[in-house]
């Protein structure tokens, strides 16, 4: 279905700033984004129908999603906010999974079941200002990331040995749960 949303479809989904359809996310009479917050939805998400579309903003919060993370989600170039928390999806993130998406600023994982690390691509997100990674089962260690205006939550997984110095000056709540975590802000190692 989302192949048809080409030009001039993708134009008609906005009008006076408000969406013609439910779930839409409209600013200055344009289609940016779609937000299908519990909508009691699951199944595979197609990134590469997801791809034709200027989506600034996807977000899929509070539904029933599970498996794998999706890949393809760095074809979404444009994408400033990814909002996947509370649904099931599990397993580990591949390391690529970010590359590349140099405007991605919100990253919203929160409550799902992810193991293995966290991906480094992450790191390479230039504008990067909020991660939210908490309640999950990641381990391994913190990457040393380096965004100036970063805000982390990674409490709640199965993180272990010590904090990036660049994290130090998060508040404490973002590590709690990680019984294996140490160093500022938490018990020196």
């Amino acid at each position: 279905m989302l192949e048809n949303w080409k030009e001039p479809v993708v134009d008609k989904l906005c009008s006076y700033n408000k969406p013609n359809w439910t779930g839409c996310l409209c600013a200055n009479d344009s289609f940016i984004g779609l937000r299908l917050d519990g909508m009691g939805l699951g199944g595979e998400i197609d990134t590469e129908s997801l791809s034709n579309l200027p989506l600034f903003s996807f977000s899929i919060m509070n539904n029933n999603f599970a498996g794998p993370f999706p890949s393809g989600v760095n074809k979404l170039g444009k994408l400033r906010s990814l909002y996947f928390a509370n649904n099931s999806f599990n397993g580990e993130i591949p390391e690529d999974s970010f590359s590349g998406m140099k405007s991605l600023r919100k990253v919203v994982m929160s409550d799902n079941s992810f193991t293995g690390n966290i991906p480094l691509s992450m790191v390479e997100l230039p504008r990067l200002v909020d991660l939210r990674l908490q309640r999950n089962r990641f381990g391994g260690t913190i990457p040393d990331f380096s965004q100036e205006y970063l805000t982390v939550n990674f409490s709640y997984n199965d993180l272990v040995g010590p904090i990036p110095i660049s994290l130090s000056n998060q508040d404490v709540s973002s590590f709690v749960g990680n019984s294996n975590l140490c160093g500022k802000p938490l018990e020196p190692c």
